[in-house]
């Protein structure tokens, strides 16, 4: 019995060529995220932009950065509380089960532009440089 696990060709580098990469994401169809709620911090933001960049949905142990972004940008896959819940999800969806999910990757890469981004972060710098202006 074969798990059709595919490993990379680094030759036990620590990472891949961008190009193999690239080849790898773009034939998922699911990227899986098993950080848990209490080990998760800045680690896999990230992976988290591979998967926007490459439009990909997402399966994900259930975590308070996974909900922050979710709830910020956009939907972008699923949370689950448990690999259980992931295990029975996956099930689903590979008979059909589970309709796909409507996700806005066109609207959060939008969002996370660099222009629109600038615009946030020099609004914050205004904000910054009014209150000094008239509070220090």
């Amino acid at each position: 019995y074969s798990a059709g696990i595919n490993l990379p060709s680094n030759s036990g580098k620590a990472m891949v060529c961008p190009r193999e990469m690239s080849n790898r994401i773009s034939d998922l169809d699911f990227i899986l995220y098993f950080y848990s709620f209490d080990t998760y911090r800045l680690t896999a933001s990230g992976a988290l932009f591979d998967a926007v960049n490459y439009k990909k949905p997402i399966i994900a142990l259930r975590n308070d950065y996974f909900e922050y972004f979710f709830n910020k940008y956009g939907r972008i896959g699923y949370l689950v509380d448990t690999i259980e819940e992931m295990a029975d999800l996956l099930a689903r969806i590979s008979v059909g089960d589970e309709k796909d999910g409507y996700f806005e990757f066109e609207k959060i890469q939008t969002k996370l532009s660099i222009r629109n981004l600038s615009k946030v972060f020099v609004g914050h710098l205004r904000k910054v440089e009014f209150i000094e202006k008239w509070f220090i």
